[in-house]
């Protein structure tokens, strides 16, 4: 083989090479990309999509090793008209006591600009209520601009009986429901 040929195949296989490292850089990058569109850009945390995404995961694994599983909906009410302007900043501190009362394997995500889904793996019912209990006693203090809002949670447990995500989701909205129609903070409960 010639001097020229051997420079040849080594020019040929450092294109490949420099090919298949821009290629492995590309799919991190867009991974990167995708990871920063799941996120809430005020309080950081995954939005809707990527909250539900990981909520079916967990509702899966639960339901197929017959694990515990919780799942709530906070959301904050009476927001003044006049405060509009101040409630993103009110939202990324309450997502910040959230993250401060919850461990690392909970899932915490902000599902819509006025309330946030919490989903307790491997949690009881008791132990699960010591949890939401904490939270709205935590997160009832914190004042927007000086004013009181309202934190209403509705609180569903997966059961045996439960047989699909939309089921556990349905009930824990209707515990946000009973939850909101009283006129005080409350958490409220429901079985699936």
């Amino acid at each position: 083989m010639s001097v020229v040929s051997l420079l040849l195949v080594i020019s040929f296989l450092a294109a490949i090479s420099a090919a298949a490292y821009f290629y492995a850089q590309n799919i991190k990058l867009k991974s990167t990309i995708n990871s920063l569109g799941q996120l809430d850009e005020t309080t950081q945390l995954p939005d809707g999509k990527a909250t539900y995404a990981r909520l079916n995961l967990l509702f899966d694994t639960a339901k197929r090793y017959r694990q515990p599983l919780t799942v709530a909906i906070l959301q904050v009410s009476d927001i003044a008209a006049d405060q509009a302007k101040h409630t993103e900043s009110f939202m990324a501190q309450v997502a910040g006591e959230l993250c401060e009362q919850l461990r690392g394997t909970d899932l915490l995500g902000r599902v819509k600009p006025d309330a946030f889904l919490i989903a307790l793996s491997h949690t009881n019912t008791h132990n699960s209520r010591a949890v939401f209990e904490r939270i709205l006693n935590t997160v009832s203090t914190l004042k927007l601009n000086r004013q009181a809002v309202r934190i209403s949670i509705g609180v569903s447990y997966l059961s045996a009986e439960t047989v699909t995500i939309k089921q556990l989701l349905e009930f824990t909205q209707q515990a946000l429901e009973d939850a909101k129609a009283s006129s005080i903070n409350q958490v409220q409960y429901r079985p699936s």
